[in-house]
């Protein structure tokens, strides 16, 4: 690719098309935003930014293999590729325990169980719970944070203390229900 060719194509991350990095993240982040804003040190909007597009800050700053660094327009001019991870754990600590907004919304009557105590269980708790629901979470394990890619717990990560306090953190503005210790095997067995 020709420099005018790569220069033409990488100034499209600025001039309002969407940028391929976003579209890589697979929390479709606004990364151009987020760094616009961490730019102008507004690390608590950017923070917030953050935790809307992701829920979990810092277990996606600790466990992200940042697709969107392959995707960078940087890269095709021979430049690096911007560090993502570094910038949110950045971000993360200048906005440090900032905690989630509360909104008045009328509570909702029907309960919601959700199976598992992982990332993405724990991610649905959260969601409906911010919307008024009733939840309870039940985890067949003595405490969140299910298994890893690699078939390894969360909880085993050299940095879990750390994921652990975010996960803590972003569930103190919500009333859930943990049920640790209880494996459900079929559906009757909530009722």
């Amino acid at each position: 690719m020709k420099l005018e060719d790569a220069t033409r194509y990488t100034a499209k991350c600025f001039n309002g098309e969407p940028a391929s990095c976003s579209y890589a993240c697979p929390f479709h982040l606004d990364i151009r935003s987020f760094l616009e804003k961490m730019s102008k040190g507004r690390w608590v909007a950017a923070y917030k930014m953050l935790r809307d597009a992701v829920v979990f800050p810092t277990a996606v700053s600790v466990l992200c293999d940042e697709p969107c660094r392959k995707h960078c327009q940087r890269n095709l001019l021979g430049d690096e590729a911007l560090a993502m991870l570094d910038l949110e754990a950045a971000c993360i600590k200048f906005a440090q325990n900032t905690k989630p907004e509360v909104f008045a919304i009328p509570p909702k009557s029907k309960r919601v169980a959700v199976i598992g105590a992982g990332v993405a269980g724990l991610s649905c708790a959260l969601n409906l719970a911010q919307k008024k629901y009733p939840v309870t979470v039940f985890e067949k394990e003595s405490g969140w944070g299910g298994h890893l890619p690699s078939g390894e717990r969360l909880s085993s990560h050299p940095r879990f203390a750390d994921i652990d306090r975010d996960f803590a953190l972003q569930f103190s503005a919500v009333d859930v229900e943990f049920r640790y210790g209880v494996e459900i095997k079929a559906l009757e067995e909530l009722s």
